[in-house]
C-alpha cells in the first residue's frame, strides 16, 4: 500500500466519529482517537479506538451489514473509512459502552465539502446511542 496518510506519526484526538451504514443510520463513537505509526516497510498506518454501545451496533447490522466509519477531524475535514476492521466488546445491554478498535482495510477517502453538508443532514443517529 502506498503512503496515503498525510499526518505525522502520533496520537490524534478526533472531534467526532460515527459508524454509518448505507441507509445513513449512524452510531456515535465517543472519545475517538487515532494513532499514526510506521510499519516494518516504513509506510504510515492508522489504527484507532473509541467507545460505542454494541447493542445499537447490532441493531444497525440488522438493517445493513455494510458499516463505514466517518472521522470528523476538525468540523470541516471528514474522512470516510470504507468497511474498516472493527473489534468491540460484546455487551448487549442498551446502556453499556464498550471499546471499539478500528483500522482501515483500504485508504480513507476525504469527503468533499459539498457532499459533507448533505451527509451530515442525512445521518439518522440511533436514539439512545
Amino acid at each position: 500500500m502506498q503512503q496515503w496518510i498525510p499526518f505525522k506519526e502520533g496520537k490524534y484526538d478526533i472531534e467526532a466519529a460515527w459508524l454509518v451504514n448505507s441507509t445513513l443510520m449512524a452510531i456515535p463513537v465517543t472519545t475517538p482517537q487515532i494513532e499514526i505509526y510506521r510499519d516494518a516497510q516504513d509506510i504510515r498506518q492508522l489504527k484507532g479506538n473509541g467507545l460505542i454501545r454494541p447493542y445499537y451496533l447490532v441493531a444497525m447490522l440488522e438493517d445493513d451489514d455494510r458499516i463505514d466509519l466517518l472521522l470528523d477531524l476538525d468540523g470541516e475535514v471528514v474522512y470516510r473509512l470504507d468497511q474498516p476492521s472493527l473489534k468491540s466488546g460484546k455487551a448487549f445491554a442498551p446502556d453499556v459502552q464498550a471499546t471499539l478498535h478500528f483500522a482501515p482495510m483500504q485508504p480513507w477517502q476525504l469527503v468533499a465539502p459539498e457532499a459533507l453538508k448533505a451527509l451530515r443532514s442525512g445521518l439518522k443517529v440511533i436514539q439512545g446511542a
